[in-house]
């Protein structure tokens, strides 16, 4: 198992700033600071949005019957006319 977060140190889910995201952003917040500070965009910008499959149990979790991976959670990518991704966002 891969985490990276301690499941000791739960946030209060009453309380209106609760993360749903909170186990996975740091990582997400981090990969997204790399992203920006390596990256020479060209002018060609593109939004995409992927599918990543997950068979857990999550509120966020999206269905789109036309996709191949129907079931999972969709990401959305900011990416240059090189295809190098800049940032991305959990729906």
């Amino acid at each position: 198992m891969l985490r990276f977060e301690n499941n000791q140190k739960l946030p209060d889910r009453s309380n209106p700033q609760y993360d749903r995201l909170w186990k996975i952003r740091r990582i997400f917040s981090n990969l997204n600071n790399i992203y920006s500070t390596l990256s020479h965009p060209t002018e060609n910008w593109a939004l995409d949005e992927v599918i990543v499959k997950f068979k857990g149990i999550v509120v966020f979790q999206q269905y789109i019957p036309k996709k191949h991976t129907r079931f999972g959670i969709k990401l959305y990518k900011l990416c240059d006319g090189n295809g190098y991704m800049h940032d991305m966002a959990v729906y």
